[in-house]
């Protein structure tokens, strides 16, 4: 007895396999339905290979293209280790800006774009240039810039 499946069955999987990760986005349906396409692929070039073989070359396919995905597709972490989504004064640190108000005891303001922050470090005159060196909430921790 000879079973076997044909290119429209494994084309038919994938596209069933594909659209399932609509309903359920895990990424991982997805890429199991793309070696269901490649299945297909080699089946077309190669129409006379047994179902075992065509299963070891769709399994083969799937562990390829599942950890080929989680490489391609790895998230990035930030520096800090942490999300700076809703913290967008992190994205200051390093950045060198002028001091709008004059630092004074410890405390002045510095431009950042359109907006005035309030700024810690030495005492330096308005119109200095400063570097962020660290935040504390709405506070830019910064140091005299080279300049």
């Amino acid at each position: 007895m000879n079973v076997s499946i044909n290119v429209w069955e494994w084309l038919g999987l994938a596209v069933i396999l594909i659209g399932l990760e609509t309903f359920i986005p895990a990424g991982f349906f997805l890429w199991i339905g793309v070696s269901g396409v490649g299945v297909a692929l080699v089946l077309w070039v190669l129409p006379d290979i047994s179902i075992w073989f065509q299963f070891l070359i769709f399994a083969f396919f799937s562990v390829l293209s599942i950890v080929a995905s989680k490489k391609l597709l790895r998230k990035k972490t930030h520096v800090a280790g942490y999300s700076t989504l809703n913290e967008r004064a992190f994205h200051y640190i390093g950045r060198t800006f002028t001091l709008s108000r004059p630092i004074v005891n410890g405390r002045g303001k510095v431009r950042v774009e359109d907006t005035e922050w309030l700024a810690a470090g030495p005492d330096l005159p308005q119109g200095s240039k400063v570097r962020v060196i660290e935040v504390e909430g709405t506070l830019l921790k910064v140091e005299k810039a080279e300049e």
